[in-house]
């Protein structure tokens, strides 16, 4: 039986003490702060049959570590699941309960979500009749945004973890369990890739930077300079982790680290196959001076308490991303009196050193409605575990990580680099299209019929739905009409053969053609 620290047994007991007039309680402490004995401590102490959903393996290992007798529910194991407490991964958990019931593994008087900030265990909580929900995160804030509609107004309404947890419980701040030896000093270096700006951006941007805008940055020499200049002067003979921007920056590190000889251990999503990560894991713990570069993979429930060095090799709009990939580092270890964070992305400037404390009770309240700026609706994508909104050329959610839902593939470039590569049609040009249409000897109707083709081709790929159409119809449509007029009177202005058709009738079957091609 392990004994909590002080300042973990009177987070534990406040939780417990707000449930008692709460229905709902979000449960703060930062990472490497011993989030998984408060959280055994307080399902030890609930009354009745407890769910604690998880979303990555490492962190259910840690879990179930703590617990004597718990049930396990993952795609590969389900043991003892009629016990009192039952440890399951979310996406497992919920594609058995769709397909089965909610109630198939009987009823549960309580519901623990471990890195609730993620904001994919709503889905499976809300379906189940629970009497307490217990939220732990290192990070109480999100990304997630909607478009909301007053009196023809939009509005963008930014969601805070108030919107989904009836109070919070912070339990002691980051710069407290430094100064009571429970996490290292940071030791935090800022520098400045080339070609990097930040001005212009639109608040109102609902998503992460995309990787087009990232790769820009972080995909050339000159940056990868800057990395091996901080790499040659802090890193030498340490054990590093480095958080990379996408995963074609991630091969371009790992090439560039090994050749100066380096011992690198690196994995991302597309790179490498899933049943390789433990053993790269492995690799890198078994090594005192290794390095592993990822692309966004280890940013939460990865420890190795004797990494001396943290690399941020990417701008993030994310402050929850930003803490956690720098929290990796910040364990403490034999011998292990400080560690080193370098930040290539001006995240320091945007959000404060990893070490400063946030106010998170402030980031915790519901947030007022704020006043849309015209966006392209048809340019978005919406995440089908987590709701969030991200930009087209996004291949993983920014909130959750769920992967997009489209049509990819991937291509080797000359230098081997395998690069995610997705079909995305294009809206078409009005002046290409008649010269094709000339070309191959055809009139007006085949020139319409082949616009209407692309265009709902086009618009089908954003993978908005027909409830998605018709809730946003007079956006959508008023877009479809700024695509639309060009062509049709590039068409009718030409001397291809054929009857004119008016434009309201034309317009018309286009729309309807696009209706009938979205998902329900």
């Amino acid at each position: 039986m392990f004994k909590l620290r002080p300042y973990q047994q009177e987070t534990s007991d406040e939780v417990i003490e707000l449930l008692k007039t709460h229905k709902s309680v979000l449960c703060v402490i930062p990472t490497g702060g011993g989030k998984s004995v408060i959280i055994s401590d307080i399902v030890n102490r609930l009354q009745g049959r407890t769910l604690i959903l998880t979303h990555r393996e490492e962190i259910l290992k840690q879990n179930i570590a703590l617990f004597d007798d718990i049930g396990v529910l993952t795609a590969k194991t389900s043991t003892n699941l009629t016990s009192d407490k039952v440890i399951a991964m979310v996406e497992t958990f919920y594609r058995r309960a769709e397909k089965l019931s909610y109630s198939f593994l009987g009823e549960f008087d309580n519901v623990l979500t471990d890195e609730s900030h993620i904001l994919i265990f709503q889905k499976v909580y809300d379906k189940i009749k629970y009497k307490r929900l217990v939220g732990m995160t290192a990070t109480p804030t999100t990304m997630k945004v909607e478009n909301i509609t007053v009196k023809g107004v939009q509005f963008v309404k930014r969601y805070a973890m108030g919107d989904y947890f009836d109070v919070m419980v912070e339990g002691a701040k980051v710069s407290e369990l430094i100064e009571l030896g429970y996490l290292t000093k940071e030791v935090a270096y800022s520098l400045r890739v080339p070609n990097f700006d930040r001005k212009d951006e639109n608040q109102y941007k609902q998503a992460d930077y995309t990787n087009t805008e990232l790769d820009k940055i972080y995909s050339n020499k000159s940056s990868r300079g800057v990395l091996l200049e901080a790499y040659n002067k802090f890193c030498v003979g340490k054990k590093v982790i480095i958080f990379n921007a996408t995963t074609k920056v991630n091969i371009e590190v790992a090439d560039m680290l090994i050749g100066v000889g380096a011992n690198v251990f690196s994995y991302d999503s597309v790179n490498n196959k899933s049943s390789e990560r433990n053993e790269i894991i492995k690799e890198f713990k078994d090594c005192k001076d290794g390095v592993l570069v990822n692309a966004n993979v280890f940013t939460t429930g990865f420890d190795a308490p004797d990494i001396d060095v943290v690399i941020i090799n990417r701008a993030t709009k994310s402050l929850s991303l930003w803490i956690q990939m720098v929290g990796r580092a910040s364990r403490i270890a034999p011998n292990k009196q400080q560690f080193i964070s370098i930040d290539l992305g001006q995240n320091v400037d945007a959000f404060g050193k990893w070490s400063s404390d946030v106010n998170w009770h402030e980031e915790f309240k519901i947030k007022a409605l704020k006043k849309k700026n015209k966006s392209d609706i048809l340019n978005i994508w919406e995440c089908e575990e987590c709701g969030a909104f991200n930009t087209h050329d996004e291949l993983v959610c920014v909130v959750c990580g769920a992967e997009k839902d489209i049509k990819k593939h991937t291509k080797t470039t000359k230098s081997g680099i395998i690069e995610l590569v997705d079909d995305k049609p294009q809206f078409p040009n009005g002046l290409e299209l008649i010269r094709y249409t000339k070309r191959i000897n055809q009139g007006s109707t085949f020139a319409f019929n082949l616009a209407h083709q692309q265009i709902t081709k086009t618009i089908s790929y954003t993978g908005i739905t027909k409830t998605f159409y018709k809730e946003n119809k007079s956006r959508i449509e008023h877009r479809i009409l700024e695509v639309y007029r060009p062509i049709y009177f590039a068409i009718i202005k030409s001397n291809l053969k054929g009857k004119n058709r008016k434009f309201s009738t034309q317009f018309a079957q286009l729309t309807q053609k696009i209706k009938d091609a979205l998902t329900p």
